[in-house]
């Protein structure tokens, strides 16, 4: 479920390329308040808290993507720092359990900081600023005039990889932007492999 998470989110953010900024703006601002209100007052109206999430998460995203250069470098070293940041808050404390992998039921603040997709058959939960950032390598990788499999396959490749070291490993409340970062290189490295012209190298570059 959390590729296939990764691929909806990917194709949401693809697809608001022609929303203007003020609208994204607006949508950001609106999903800030709503997550806010309802974490404080601890209603978990879960499946309806997905939508503030996507929508901030999107939306912060693709604006993110937007203000980035459409170039490789700023985005490596944005991936690189949060990363770090993410590797060292999550392994500081220890690498716990999450709360949906305890079993137990999970506090209503939960609903608001993460994307809960519950079934029959699994529980995923991904932070919303790992959706705020698959959403921004998207924009990003479109901006750089690659096409839609550049922009999704590191989110794609992160929960393949997250996947399987749950499986090795067990639920663990694993660092993402690592994972995220790796995939981002890994398909870079495949784009350039394969020949895939990019905007950055077929367009000069205003001064």
């Amino acid at each position: 479920m959390s590729v296939l998470a990764a691929l909806a989110v990917a194709l949401i953010a693809w697809s608001v390329h022609g929303v203007a900024q003020r609208s994204l703006a607006v949508v950001l601002a609106g999903s800030a308040v709503a997550l806010a209100a309802g974490a404080a007052l601890g209603l978990a109206l879960y499946p309806w808290t997905d939508l503030p999430v996507l929508g901030f998460a999107v939306a912060g995203g693709v604006l993110v993507g937007r203000r980035l250069p459409p170039r490789p470098m700023p985005m490596l070293v944005l991936l690189a720092v949060l990363a770090a940041l993410d590797a060292i808050q999550i392994v500081a404390p220890g690498p716990g359990p999450s709360p949906g992998a305890t079993g137990g039921a999970a506090p209503a603040w939960y609903f608001y900081g993460m994307l809960v997709i519950d079934t029959a058959w699994s529980h995923t939960g991904v932070g919303i600023f790992d959706v705020l950032l698959i959403a921004a390598l998207v924009e990003h990788a479109r901006r750089r005039g690659l096409p839609f499999a550049a922009g999704a396959a590191p989110g794609v490749l992160t929960f393949v990889a997250a996947d399987v070291a749950l499986l090795v490993l067990g639920p663990l409340n694993l660092p993402l932007v690592p994972f995220l970062f790796a995939g981002w290189l890994v398909t870079g490295l495949a784009v350039r492999i394969a020949g895939v012209p990019s905007q950055s190298e077929t367009k000069p570059t205003a001064r």
